[in-house]
């Protein structure tokens, strides 16, 4: 099977592509089919070639979380081949996916000696590290949406005649910061998102509408 990769990785020097080229073998997975377990002791290095493949952990209900996607023209595994530590990921292939994979020895020696890929590596390393950063405050901010929701719901009254759902005297931000034991800035961001998303609505004064949470 012949696979161009100068037109996969278009982004990497020649000389980068040689030395892949010489030094990794050709893996071809089936959808579905298992290439990580989280786990596992492998430090190859995949290149993805063709098709896609996806990381993925499961979740304290067992539910399926998938948090990274792979496509032609990037590369996973990396980490495992850096601290020699086991894999942190599951990833699994979507439909037929094809791979280029280099052994741990073989990584270090393109990372160590081809400054040009020593670039493309920490910009990968950036960006999984921005990624991980939104991630944390993603769920950071579920926990406080949560908390906020549940004491709007505690301080609002519902009209028996027009079933509109009021806080008559909304707390400042600085109360509602002190009385969760979150931050004013992630009361700020709670209640930016519940606007957008039309949840609740501020009005005249200290009122506030609640929609729906």
């Amino acid at each position: 099977m012949v696979i161009n990769m100068e037109a996969v990785f278009e982004k990497y020097p020649s000389n980068v592509i040689s030395f892949i080229q010489r030094k990794s073998s050709l893996q071809i997975f089936t959808d579905g089919q298992y290439i990580l377990r989280a786990g596992d002791f492998n430090r190859d290095v995949f290149f993805v070639l063709g098709g896609k493949a996806k990381a993925l952990d499961y979740g304290e209900n067992g539910k399926v979380v998938n948090y990274a996607e792979f496509v032609p023209g990037t590369f996973f595994g990396e980490l495992s081949s850096i601290d020699g530590l086991c894999r942190s990921a599951t990833v699994v292939a979507v439909k037929e996916c094809k791979l280029a994979v280099l052994l741990e020895k073989d990584f270090n020696f393109l990372v160590n000696n081809y400054a040009s890929f020593n670039k493309i590596f920490i910009n990968k390393l950036v960006e999984v590290i921005r990624v991980s950063n939104c991630r944390i405050s993603d769920l950071s901010l579920l926990g406080a949406r949560q908390r906020i929701s549940d004491e709007l719901h505690r301080l609002s009254v519902t009209d028996p005649e027009n079933g509109i759902v009021t806080i008559h005297d909304i707390p400042t931000q600085e109360v509602f910061a002190e009385s969760l034991g979150i931050s004013r800035e992630t009361v700020i961001r709670v209640f930016k998102k519940l606007t957008e998303q039309g949840a609740i609505k501020r009005i005249a004064g200290r009122k506030m509408i609640i929609y729906q949470l």
